[in-house]
């Protein structure tokens, strides 16, 4: 069997802390190891690297949510009142999606900063958020049906 790299186990590492399961690490490294041992150092470079795709993939699921929501809320980029497109597709505005996470997220940091942990409570937030804003439109759109089409009454 080929064991786990020296590289491998500090990205490991950084993942659990990063995602605050350290302190699940003899867990899931025996669900990967499929019982045979609890310890990292013991892990195959093949088991190792599943899980640590495993973790990579549960925080980049949620921050894809997370664009996903502001490709919905319309937070993209513009120059001058233009939509800016790459490959006919329109930019994110990261810059602003980071100052929201900063100005109003629970932990006050910008998006990629956020643990597996806190990325849960980020989702949740951003989703109340499209939340509002659909209904917001719902109401605009309902005020201009009964006043039929017309702003000032």
């Amino acid at each position: 069997m080929i064991y786990r790299s020296e590289s491998q186990n500090k990205l490991l590492h950084a993942l659990l802390n990063a995602t605050q399961l350290t302190d699940m690490k003899e867990e899931l490294v025996l669900s990967y190891t499929g019982g045979r041992t609890e310890h990292s150092s013991e892990m195959s470079y093949t088991e190792c690297e599943q899980l640590i795709n495993a973790l990579q993939q549960d925080t980049n699921k949620m921050r894809r949510k997370i664009l996903s929501i502001c490709h919905q809320l319309g937070w993209y980029v513009r120059k001058n009142e233009v939509l800016q497109l790459s490959n006919g597709r329109p930019i994110l505005d990261m810059q602003r999606i980071n100052d929201w996470c900063i100005k109003y997220s629970a932990q006050h940091k910008p998006l990629n900063d956020h643990s597996k942990k806190e990325l849960r409570t980020l989702v949740t937030q951003f989703q109340r958020v499209l939340s509002h804003h659909l209904k917001t439109i719902t109401i605009d759109q309902n005020e201009k049906k009964s006043t039929g089409g017309n702003s000032a009454q």
